[in-house]
């Protein structure tokens, strides 16, 4: 069975059903939207949208692809922050505009990384990046301590509607569960988990950590500094050699992607472009099948595997779920006209 046309189709089917959702939405009208949620980042708003609901908006800070480290905030973002209820951070003491937020609003309703340490984040360590906090967020547990600790501040804000918020919340929770059942049995039947793979930035490893592939080794450690002519020759090694299946990056425009790109050219070692900050980022469920779907299709490159139809099923019904969402969403904005 050529299982290649459908697994484009189901990756074509993964970038555009957000998009679908996210249009059904707009059609809102402004009374309805109650708490404004700014996130720092653009990979919260979709879990902050989870718990809120229709009793809010989100919006980021960051625009999508932008490095966060070098990101300086300007006047508009300032301004953008004036009216939010609640800003949700992913490290003030980590990403300097993140503390510069704080600076300037000192009097803010905030939720940072302290807040989810609190409801069981925990950080992984890779190599050449112990507790690794960039990119945590991806991680599928960590989703659950965000969407919790998210739900304690719009609770404290808007208590009259407690219920509606923890049953979002708790619906996101089961949601997220079921979706870390599903790709590690994707994982599995496509014969990818436990398999070393090299990625470009740290931001990453947590999307290769949800696959239960594993990290042998990444381009540009912790620090950013350009990898040296014999790290990179270790890499190139380890990938001509099968050591490494091949190389992660992030689905955005920085230079680290061009150095993956000459070394993939160098070994033929594939490139897989996973979600990280990325203005597709509208549903996080769905981009966490995504960036499963990717890695997945390395057990179809490689090994020859079908991974059976569990793949294609889960990720077809995952599309049948948010397009009814989305449908519902559509209907209710009619009865309201």
């Amino acid at each position: 069975m050529r299982l290649a046309p459908l697994f484009t189709a189901i990756i074509l089917c993964l970038t555009i059903m957000p998009a679908v959702f996210t249009q059904s939405t707009l059609g809102q009208e402004q009374e309805d939207k109650g708490i404004v949620v700014a996130c720092s980042l653009p990979d919260f708003v979709p879990i902050v949208l989870e718990v809120v609901g229709e009793r809010g908006e989100a919006f980021s800070v960051l625009p999508p692809g932008m490095d966060p480290h070098s990101f300086v905030l300007t006047s508009d973002d300032l301004n953008s922050l004036k009216n939010a209820d609640i800003i949700v951070l992913a490290n003030s003491k980590f990403l300097n505009f993140e503390s510069k937020i704080r600076e300037n609003f000192p009097n803010k309703t905030y939720v940072d990384f302290d807040d989810y340490k609190s409801h069981g984040l925990k950080l992984l360590s890779f190599p050449g990046c112990n507790n690794c906090v960039h990119g945590y967020w991806l991680y599928l547990d960590n989703a659950i301590a965000i969407a919790r600790a998210v739900c304690d501040a719009v609770v404290n804000i808007d208590a009259n509607y407690e219920n509606y918020y923890c049953q979002n919340c708790d619906r996101f929770v089961n949601d997220i569960l079921r979706t870390k059942g599903d790709i590690e049995k994707i994982a599995d039947e496509c014969g990818i988990a436990g398999d070393e793979v090299v990625t470009a930035v740290p931001g990453v490893n947590y999307v290769v950590e949800n696959s239960c592939m594993i990290v042998g080794n990444t381009i540009v450690m912790e620090g950013g500094a350009t990898p040296s002519a014999g790290r990179i020759a270790e890499i190139e090694d380890g990938l001509k050699s099968g050591k490494y299946r091949a190389i992660i990056c992030p689905d955005i425009n920085i230079k680290v992607c061009d150095i993956a790109m000459q070394v993939s050219e160098d070994t033929g070692a594939p490139v897989i472009r996973v979600r990280f900050l990325s203005n597709e980022s509208t549903d996080y469920i769905s981009m966490s099948y995504y960036n499963a779907a990717m890695l997945a299709s390395l057990g179809t490159v490689y090994k020859g595997s079908e991974c059976s139809l569990y793949l294609y099923s889960t990720i077809a019904l995952t599309i049948v779920a948010i397009a009814e969402l989305a449908i519902l969403i559509m209907c209710r904005r009619v009865r309201r006209i």
